[in-house]
């Protein structure tokens, strides 16, 4: 399953040996079977998140295989074709979407502020060292395995930052050592805050192996706004490494794409985004940041956190302003923006009560973060402020 996937059971999680043809796994399999969707990929019951059609479309003509091989019990003979390896939360941005889960920066700061106790447990200083070493070698023998048997297809790259990770370099240079990489697609997602390590150059050393290949450049927003919500990011030496990777000739299945998360301050900014890619001839492919469980809290960086009549009106206006934008290259931001129009916000899926109580403290979490990171060039009031209707809202809040 992906990593959108809702969870199986961790003790099925142990390796791919364990969990491929598990009691889950088959189950899995047999409602496939059946033509129906599982619980696990409800994900992809939202139109926004149906990553399924990703794998459908890079590995159809490999269904008859996958058909044959697979029994009406659910095991399957198959062999995985696609890895997605987080190998490490290694990572030098403090993103606001992000979490001590994803990014060491993160991580560092919340044990300087909370104290090592406020962390998950496997992130805890006396386990997590371990954790990420024993994660790493039983990775680092799956895969090295599936280069081995010529089986592997796909490898996707994410983190924390997969461009700071040994085990990134290291088995892509394998891949290429093995003479597997005119048969292996790369999606490499990263924050391009860099594009060396150790003497290596991702595009001069490396992807220019593959022929196949896709770069997301993370990004929610450009300058001040892009810099504000991914705590880390030089603006400037983005931009450069972006026309970096850019410049670089590119063949029909090689492509560099914005990977966008749309976030309440990122919404405001979409004008000076698109400019920016149309300018540079740039794809973006964006998709609403993830919110978590709203039963538990509201995290004032979504533009669902916004009451139904002001969310609505944002969305209408930014519309309008990026219209005389619009391409081919951005499809994907109008297509967000017009199910957003049709979504119910929050406040229409809890009680005024509760949705009250979580909104004041999404607003003290922003509050708390902008105390603890003080030399950032804007705030979230600012930003928001540019819309006058959106600044009397949260005035009135920030002020209660």
């Amino acid at each position: 399953l992906c990593c959108i996937s809702d969870s199986i059971s961790a003790k099925e999680h142990a390796s791919i040996k364990s969990y491929w043809n598990s009691k889950s796994m088959k189950k899995v399999r047999r409602t496939l079977l059946a033509g129906k969707l599982p619980k696990e990929c409800r994900a992809c019951q939202q139109p926004d998140t149906r990553y399924y059609d990703h794998f459908n479309e890079r590995f159809t003509h490999l269904l008859p295989e996958i058909r044959n091989s697979t029994s009406w019990t659910g095991s399957t003979t198959f062999s995985p074709v696609s890895f997605d390896y987080r190998t490490s939360n290694i990572c030098n941005f403090k993103c606001r979407t992000c979490h001590s889960a994803y990014s060491t920066a993160w991580r560092a700061e919340k044990i300087d502020y909370d104290g090592d106790y406020s962390l998950d447990r496997w992130l805890r200083k006396s386990i997590y060292k371990n954790a990420i070493e024993q994660t790493r070698d039983l990775s680092q023998t799956e895969i090295y395995e599936a280069i081995s048997n010529k089986s592997l297809r796909e490898i996707y790259w994410a983190g924390g930052e997969p461009l700071l990770m040994d085990f990134h370099w290291q088995t892509m240079n394998e891949i290429i050592r093995s003479g597997l990489s005119e048969q292996v697609h790369v999606r490499d997602n990263t924050n391009l805050s860099q594009l060396e390590w150790r003497g290596q150059h991702l595009m001069r050393d490396i992807l220019v192996h593959f022929p196949s290949y896709y770069i997301g450049a993370s990004l929610d927003g450009t300058g001040a706004i892009g810099e504000y919500i991914r705590t880390g990011l030089d603006w400037s030496k983005w931009c450069e490494n972006l026309s970096h990777v850019n410049s670089y000739p590119k063949g029909a299945l090689q492509a560099v794409c914005i990977a966008h998360t749309l976030t309440l301050p990122g919404l405001l900014d979409l004008p000076d985004l698109l400019m920016l890619t149309n300018r540079l001839g740039i794809r973006i492919d964006s998709q609403l940041m993830s919110a978590g469980d709203i039963s538990k809290r509201l995290s004032l960086l979504s533009p669902l956190c916004l009451p139904s009549a002001l969310f609505k009106k944002c969305i209408d206006e930014v519309l309008t302003e990026i219209e005389p934008l619009r391409s081919p290259l951005n499809s994907s931001v109008f297509s967000l923006l017009e199910q957003l129009k049709s979504q119910n916000v929050w406040s229409e899926q809890i009680t005024d009560e509760d949705y009250r109580a979580k909104l004041k403290t999404g607003i003290e979490e922003i509050k708390e973060i902008e105390r603890r990171r003080p030399n950032e060039k804007t705030s979230f009031r600012k930003i928001v402020s540019q819309k006058p209707y959106l600044k009397d809202w949260l005035d009135k809040r920030f002020e209660n």
